[in-house]
């Protein structure tokens, strides 16, 4: 199924395997009954598929999950009782104290309410990036943005390929901070860094971010000390593209310009020490603890 209008219509929806109807049944009921203990417990363990409690999971919800997540492009989706349990569910499940989430307004009253008087009691620091943008309001500690579109009530929209490319930027500045402040690490070669000695050129001329592309050159600046990390990586998949949705690492002298000669390689600043990445969107923080890992063979 390819089309939009026929996947609303057929995905995640079946004729009930026990009579047929063609209409998704409407499950009214908390316990599903298992069988056997055996089987109760293969379920409850998450070994062997079924339903155990509604609270849980339930056929009905199961349908209108598998549909959203079709429709929705996603591997998968999660439905809740209303918005505001969604919206709490994210929040407190995926941030801790000490973390920070930056949003756009204006939002629903009900969800900036939340934030902005119970995020402070859970230790979350809540930005409001509305007036000053998203750009300026993002921090190392940054590990959420939050943006409406429609806006409730005002029906103000946002650019979300631009807020996903923005929240983006700020994982590889994290993962640049991290690198420049490694003993392992010689330099880091990323616009982005204040420290970069053309940063003022690239923060006029790169105005949505500074991109996915980070460089950095290890202490031993050898071929080997390089070997020693990339194959340490885990996340990382060694490859010489660029611009994915998942991290990928190279050594630039070995591939991508192997096809010049080591004077030239020299003459333009590539090392046998340097490390090409090209950072996903995955959490930064997964990142640098491959990183970190990684570099612990450099010496």
């Amino acid at each position: 199924m390819t089309h939009f209008r026929t996947r609303a219509v057929h995905a995640g929806q079946h004729p009930d395997p026990g009579t047929g109807a063609i209409a998704t049944p409407i499950n009214q009921t908390t316990a599903f009954g298992y069988g056997t203990l055996e089987q109760g417990a293969a379920i409850f363990a998450g070994e062997t598929p079924g339903y155990r409690y509604s609270r849980f999971a339930n056929p009905t919800v199961a349908a209108l999950e598998a549909k959203m997540a079709n429709l929705e492009g996603a591997p998968a989706a999660v439905a809740f009782g209303s918005g505001t349990a969604a919206m709490c569910s994210v929040l407190l499940g995926l941030l801790n104290p000490g973390d920070e989430i930056a949003f756009l307004g204006p939002l629903y009253g009900g969800t900036e309410g939340f934030f902005r008087q119970l995020g402070e009691r859970f230790g979350i620091r809540v930005v409001d990036a509305t007036q000053q943008g998203l750009a300026a309001s993002l921090t190392p500690d940054t590990r959420m943005v939050w943006v409406e579109t429609l806006t409730n009530p005002s029906l103000r929209p946002h650019d979300l390929a631009e807020v996903a490319a923005l929240a983006k930027a700020r994982g590889v500045l994290t993962v640049a901070h991290f690198l420049a402040s490694h003993p392992a690490v010689r330099v880091v070669h990323y616009p982005g860094l204040v420290c970069h000695p053309q940063h003022a050129l690239a923060r006029r001329l790169l105005q949505g971010g500074f991109g996915g592309m980070v460089a950095f050159e290890l202490v031993r600046n050898e071929r080997s000390a390089a070997a020693a990390v990339l194959n340490q990586l885990q996340l990382f998949t060694q490859a010489v593209s660029l611009g994915d949705v998942d991290s990928l690492a190279c050594h630039p002298a070995s591939t991508t310009h192997s096809f010049v000669t080591a004077a030239v390689r020299a003459q333009n600043g590539i090392a046998e020490g340097l490390i090409r990445l090209s950072v996903g969107i995955e959490h930064p923080d997964d990142l640098i603890a491959d990183l970190e890992h990684a570099l612990r063979h450099a010496a």
